[in-house]
């Protein structure tokens, strides 16, 4: 799509909501497709039915399997092109020709449990380069350790998540 139909979309779109969308609203869409294209470039979107391919699992499964993958193992998965999709970086090759979820994923998953994100946000953490890390994303870390979680990236973690303030009532 050219920009000139991009922005006639995005205008038609806004023409027909009743809800109030400022530029800084715009910005930070831009910014979280653009995360979504890069997470795609460099690690691959897998669709429910390669993810049970890939694990193993019969694809007429994929949906149950994805769904068990969420609950038990933390994948987590982003709304895009109508269905959700899983970045790779989730996954560890165990066999030549079989995946599954990183250990150190599901670590991360249950490290961040207390900051309530939602999935996309924890995919947008986790893919997006920190500075606790060196510059390096959360997602190199688990690909590059994918048996357990680094100190660096619990220190990521725990810098990530805001302490909760005591309760401050007045005497």
């Amino acid at each position: 799509m050219n920009e000139v139909a991009t922005i006639g979309l995005v205008e038609k779109v806004l023409a027909d909501s009743s809800v109030y969308v400022g530029p800084g609203h715009l910005a930070q869409a831009a910014l979280r497709e653009e995360r979504w294209r890069d997470v795609e470039r460099e690690w691959g979107m897998l669709a429910a039915d390669q993810v049970a391919l890939l694990t193993g699992a019969r694809p007429e499964s994929a949906r149950s399997h994805t769904a068990n993958l969420r609950r038990r193992k933390g994948l987590a998965g982003v709304k895009r092109r109508g269905g959700l999709l899983y970045p790779g970086f989730q996954f560890v090759r165990v066999d030549d020709d079989l995946v599954a979820v990183a250990s150190a994923w599901t670590m991360l998953r249950e490290l961040l449990e207390p900051a309530g994100w939602s999935d996309a946000d924890v995919l947008a953490w986790a893919s997006a380069p920190n500075a606790y890390l060196e510059g390096r994303s959360p997602a190199q870390e688990v690909h590059e350790q994918p048996e357990s979680v680094s100190d660096a990236l619990r220190y990521a973690v725990a810098r990530a998540i805001p302490s909760p303030q005591p309760d401050m009532q007045p005497a």
